[in-house]
């Protein structure tokens, strides 16, 4: 769980919770996930949710939403289920990407992302937002 608890059946189960024995790490892992999710309420909240890919131990996903300017935005979360490092090609449209949070993981150029073993990595898609010229519009 988010501090690093073993389950175990009952009576261990019943417990009373170890307030000295929290697993910090664990802990603040799950804080910056739920920080993620707050701040990027725009994809997490109601943003569709699109499988993108399922193969050789690497699942890859994307919350993406439209908004009233016909911006799309969207986060993609890889996952890397096996115990060697993968480089994952992204498709077309996600071009333009950030790491948002990962366990080591690595951006490369070309559309390329390296996933590390038992890892993950989650990137926005940012978009390119366009201005529209008119004549006589005041720059």
């Amino acid at each position: 769980d988010e501090i690093g608890m073993e389950g175990g059946k009952d009576p261990f189960n019943r417990g009373s919770f170890p307030w000295y024995e929290i697993d910090g790490d664990i802990l603040s892992f799950f804080r910056k996930l739920g920080d993620m999710r707050k701040h990027k309420s725009y994809v997490f909240g109601d943003a569709e949710f699109v499988p993108v890919s399922a193969a050789d131990g690497v699942i890859c996903y994307e919350r993406k939403k439209s908004n009233e300017f016909n911006q799309s935005f969207s986060v993609v979360v890889l996952v890397n289920r096996g115990d060697d490092a993968v480089n994952y090609t992204l498709p077309p449209h996600m071009t333009d990407v950030s790491d948002v949070f990962s366990s080591e993981g690595t951006v490369l150029d070309s559309g390329i992302v390296r996933i590390p073993p038992r890892g993950f990595v989650i990137l926005e898609n940012v978009p390119v937002i366009k201005k529209e010229y008119r004549p006589g519009a005041k720059i």
